[in-house]
């Protein structure tokens, strides 16, 4: 029977060990750390390795709300509703009081910064001392929309050495933890106990997510900021916090939503731009239908990385039994029969859906023994580790925050039929990893103004470093590359791995972070960390008798060697594969003999295998090998 597998053919450079993992440290970002490879590296002065592509920035947008490849938009309600602050007076210090982060405080804000005399509220943040002379601070925002940062700091540890030399500073953003806290988690129903089923279309499913929306959403339209809960609110927050602060600039280190935070702060801001640092990049219109629908693919990629990598490590909990089949079957029998847990609630197939998505956050090397034995702790009816995982998940998270700001910023539905039709393009994207309908954003029936972003504009800001993850399910690698464009003085520096967002965890990207904001020397043009595979360039198919070609891209060294898509490949350098598992070692540059079929025929063809380039000739999905 065949089995398919979208996959990269790649060479390897030496046995995969999945390795032990000691702890999973995992909000709304999971940074993750890897080997490096000799010879791919760029070191903070040395050139240029190799040549990304990347497009040119687009033509300028003069609307308030952009539309991107992340997504489209929702028009605002008012597009002058961007909140435009009172800079002229200087707001009071900041008195710090001892915490358990170190030192915390509350800040009186304007809930309305274009009203600095209307109704306030309070913004909690947290800091820790540098650990010695203090240059001055750098905020940080680990993600979101709604995730919670002051609770973090205690542990949190900036990149390199910089935390010897700059105090860091973290905030819970309006919503969120101590910060005016929308907290609807009383009245927001448990998750639906099945996964969708589309044999008869979506609408049942959308049904029922409105009816928690509209339920969450009148708990959060109690807020007396629901008008002004977007990011540019929030990046008006920031900039308040840093005059209150005393700083000359913000210096400023952004994940994940954290980016947007930054991007949207320095197109308000740009002349108080000091260090920005944006890894995992988001795009205007991001959290929209289009969007999921080029992030949803790359989590079905992760997935097939993780069955492939069980197939082929002995450090797979599922390895005889297979990690994909192991899921499936317990999607059915948790349907039919879901584990009980305490409190009287159950463990069903969205749980398990929510562990194997949210396992896939995690560098490669980590996500797969991690899940694996989660997933079979489940098959033997133990669910204490799937409970204390999806815990971690969300610990700190504010759902309604993250609907609410991603409805005043734009995004989101706005229709009951383009979510239903959306729901369909998903499943069809993404079969792997699109289970419920719950975390779309109906913002046709969001209580709150839509206020917009402004534009993408960061003239007169200085360089910005961004740093995007080629593996990366939950931004994808593109939205980097695009930020970076985008950016009037952006600067990409690439990781070749896997997991969510890297800084903190890799010392050659660590290396450059700190060059750049302590001394602000920018990478050199086109500089990677990482490990990039070794490829010929094709998608994959494996059966009955070899693996079949079902992709060959453009410019690969497949395509310049003869391979066409349908050929069956036999054995590569003599020794037969009938699996992905079972492709030889190979190196950069030294070519290859590969048997194929084509069209009855046997044909030998010489292929040069070249370091895959940052972007282009598919996603490798086999896991990463270890010299």
């Amino acid at each position: 029977m065949q089995k398919p597998v979208s996959c990269q053919l790649r060479f390897k450079t030496g046995r995969s060990r999945w390795g032990v993992i000691a702890g999973v440290v995992i909000a709304l970002i999971s940074t993750s750390c890897t080997s490096v490879d000799d010879g791919i590296i760029a070191e903070p002065d040395d050139a240029p390795v190799t040549t990304l592509r990347s497009s040119a920035p687009p033509s300028p947008n003069t609307s308030v709300v952009e539309e991107s490849s992340a997504g489209g938009a929702i028009e605002p309600e008012d597009e002058s509703a961007v909140d435009q602050p009172d800079t002229s007076e200087v707001p009071p210090p900041i008195e710090w009081e001892s915490c358990r982060s170190g030192e915390c405080a509350s800040v009186t804000v304007p809930i309305d910064h274009g009203n600095p005399t209307g109704p306030t509220m309070e913004l909690a943040l947290a800091r820790r001392r540098a650990t010695g002379e203090s240059r001055g601070a750098i905020f940080v925002n680990f993600g979101g929309p709604g995730g919670a940062t002051v609770d973090r700091i205690a542990t949190y540890e900036l990149p390199g050495g910089l935390g010897a030399d700059f105090d860091l500073i973290g905030w819970d953003p309006r919503g969120v933890g101590g910060s005016g806290d929308l907290n609807c988690a009383d009245v927001l129903p448990d998750e639906p106990t099945t996964l969708t089923d589309g044999s008869d279309g979506y609408t049942d499913e959308v049904d029922a997510a409105i009816a928690v929306w509209d339920e969450v959403m009148g708990c959060a339209a109690q807020s007396p900021f629901i008008d002004h809960i977007g990011t540019a609110a929030v990046a008006n927050d920031l900039e308040f916090l840093r005059r209150s602060l005393g700083d000359d600039k913000l210096n400023y280190l952004g994940f994940s939503y954290g980016t947007e935070i930054g991007w949207v702060y320095a197109s308000l801001f740009p002349d108080q731009v000091g260090r920005m640092v944006l890894d995992g990049g988001v795009l205007p219109g991001t959290f929209s239908i289009e969007s999921e629908l080029t992030r949803y693919p790359v989590f079905d990629d992760a997935f097939r990385r993780l069955d492939i990598g069980c197939d082929n490590s002995s450090d797979c909990a599922l390895q005889d039994a297979g990690f994909s089949e192991t899921v499936a079957r317990l999607f059915e029998e948790l349907e039919a029969d879901p584990i009980p847990v305490d409190g009287g609630e159950t463990f069903g197939p969205v749980d398990l859906l929510n562990v194997v998505v949210g396992s896939t956050y995690l560098a490669p090397e980590f996500a797969g023994p991690f899940v694996s034995d989660i997933v079979a702790r489940v098959d033997d009816g133990d669910v204490g580790g799937a409970e204390n995982f999806l815990q971690l998940l969300s610990d700190g998270f504010e759902p309604a925050v993250f609907w609410s700001v991603t409805c005043a910023d734009g995004a989101g539905v706005d229709s009951d039929q383009e979510a239903v039709d959306g729901f369909e393009a998903l499943s069809l994207s993404a079969p792997a990893t699109v289970g419920n309908a719950v975390d779309v954003a109906y913002c046709h029936r969001f209580p709150g103004q839509i206020v917009g972003l402004p534009d993408l504009d960061t003239t007169g800001a200085g360089p910005i470093l961004v740093v995007g993850n080629t593996g990366d399910p939950a931004t994808p690698y593109p939205w980097s590359v695009e930020l970076a464009a985008r950016l009037d003085d952006g600067h990409l520096l690439t990781y070749h791995g896997g997991g969510h967002t890297i800084s903190g965890n890799d010392e050659c990207i660590d290396a450059f972070v700190t060059a750049y904001v302590a001394e602000g020397h920018v990478p050199p043009e086109n500089a990677q960390c990482g490990r990039r595979p070794t490829v010929i360039g094709v998608n994959l198919a494996e059966v009955e008798n070899g693996l079949r070609v079902e992709e060959v891209g453009d410019g690969s060294p497949a395509e310049r060697g003869g391979i066409q898509v349908g050929d069956i490949i036999q054995s590569v350098e003599g020794a037969q594969v009938r699996s992905v598992a079972a492709l030889p070692s190979a190196e950069p540059g030294v070519a290859v003999v590969i048997d194929i079929i084509r069209d009855n025929e046997e044909i030998q063809l010489d292929i040069i295998p070249e370091l895959a380039p940052a972007a282009g000739w598919f996603v490798p999905i086999v896991p990463q090998e270890e010299d």
